[in-house]
């Protein structure tokens, strides 16, 4: 038995109106490549029959994700129209053949529409100066979204990305996902020499548990000092060994720092005290002035967040709504670290903080305490995420009724 959606409107303006008008060509898992074939020459011959462009049938949305038996013909039939917005073929197996079919309609100028482009959970090694480079290559003018998460990359294959980015085939992407490859040694080649113009547009870069190492995490602070990433919002950085790397990320008194970063993912990176310590001297000078969200989670952190929030003349983080310290083996001095932080209006903007699974046992008086803080000194509702056995109900239930400005969420 096969699922498929298949859902044609017969007006669609523009690709903006894509939430109140949806065209969707979706086959999820295990769809035959005979009804696949039925849909798709039914969609493109209807697409074809009119002359006006305003009304026409083009394929917006095409997810092909997790199937695993299509034929080629399905694969080949999906490219004859080249209004595809959206193209998710992750985790579908390709074969060498499927890869070539995609090169090919690419190069024809087929997919020069496309926004969205997810390759992720397929194996790629050594494809991607067919899929992004040469000189009759057309690039990708609208595309925002690049996922090549756990495609095996090589060290080759970093470096056509590169070079599509510098003969300008990437001009408008905002995000780039490379999850679990192993880049080790890898982002120097990334990010070229002092010529290279970097990734202008690109908002979100994620390199989570791709096994950096300390000449990596300094290519990044070089690119970001040399102007490469100018609008970076989110960096996740999760899964890879980072210790005693924190102080070359952000560089020297020199670094400009992470101006429009909003979210840093550091969970699992194995942080120690150095790290701690180098992540609050950032805050201070002003290297991370937009941060809202902070991911610390699955360190041990254990005496370590009065170096995070520093001594008075500390700003704390002004614009910070997020922070998780979900498992960082809190102990009561970094309670009462944080309720000080608080007080002394440190995280003024503060909405959610995890302290799931962290020992809070005979910690009661300073957990109230930090509720307490939250209430008197936070200007937003805070949401407190609290999950030990040892936390008595009663003392849960004392804080839940005399703080009105926190919700405490056990799990």
């Amino acid at each position: 038995m096969c699922f498929f959606q298949f859902e044609l409107l017969t007006k669609f303006p523009t690709f903006d109106s894509v939430k109140e008008h949806r065209q969707v060509l979706n086959f999820a898992s295990g769809l035959s490549h005979h009804v696949g074939q039925f849909l798709c020459h039914h969609h493109l011959s209807t697409s074809h029959n009119t002359t006006d462009e305003k009304y026409s049938l083009g394929i917006i949305f095409i997810m092909l994700k997790e199937n695993h038996i299509f034929s080629q013909d399905v694969f080949k039939t999906l490219f004859q129209d080249n209004s595809i917005k959206v193209l998710d073929i992750s985790d579908v197996t390709l074969s060498e053949t499927d890869i070539q079919c995609l090169v090919k309609a690419i190069r024809a100028g087929k997919l020069t529409q496309l926004k969205t482009l997810r390759l992720a959970l397929n194996t790629l090694t050594g494809c991607l100066k067919d899929l992004l480079e040469g000189p009759d290559h057309p690039g990708f003018p609208s595309l925002e979204i690049l996922d090549l998460g756990n495609t095996h990359l090589s060290w080759e294959d970093v470096e056509s990305l590169r070079e599509a980015v510098r003969a300008g085939k990437l001009p408008h992407l905002k995000e780039l996902d490379l999850l679990e490859n192993t880049l080790t040694g890898c982002l120097k080649d990334l990010f070229g020499g002092p010529d290279h113009p970097g990734f202008p547009s690109l908002e979100i870069l994620d390199l989570g548990k791709t096994a950096l190492n300390w000449e990596d995490v300094k290519s990044l602070s070089e690119a970001v000092r040399a102007g490469k990433l100018p609008y970076l919002k989110e960096l996740k950085l999760s899964w890879n060994t980072l210790t005693g790397c924190l102080k070359d990320l952000f560089g020297g008194p020199d670094h400009p720092g992470f101006l429009s970063l909003e979210i840093l993912d550091l969970g699992k990176t194995d942080l120690n005290r150095e790290n701690v310590e180098s992540l609050g001297e950032a805050v201070q000078a002003g290297k991370l002035p937009q941060l809202k969200k902070l991911n610390l989670k699955w360190n041990t952190l254990t005496g370590c967040l009065k170096d995070l929030f520093g001594g008075p003349d500390h700003p704390g983080f002004p614009s910070l709504e997020n922070l998780d310290l979900w498992n960082t083996h809190l102990n009561q001095e970094d309670v009462e670290s944080l309720s000080e932080a608080v007080r002394a209006r440190k995280l003024p903007q503060l909405t959610f903080l995890f302290l799931k699974d962290n020992d809070l046992r005979h910690m009661e008086r300073e957990v109230e305490d930090l509720i307490a803080a939250c209430d008197a000194h936070c200007e937003k509702w805070v949401y407190l995420f609290l999950w030990d056995p040892e936390l008595s109900k009663e003392s849960m239930r004392r804080c839940g009724d005399k703080y009105h400005d926190v919700e405490i969420l056990r799990w």
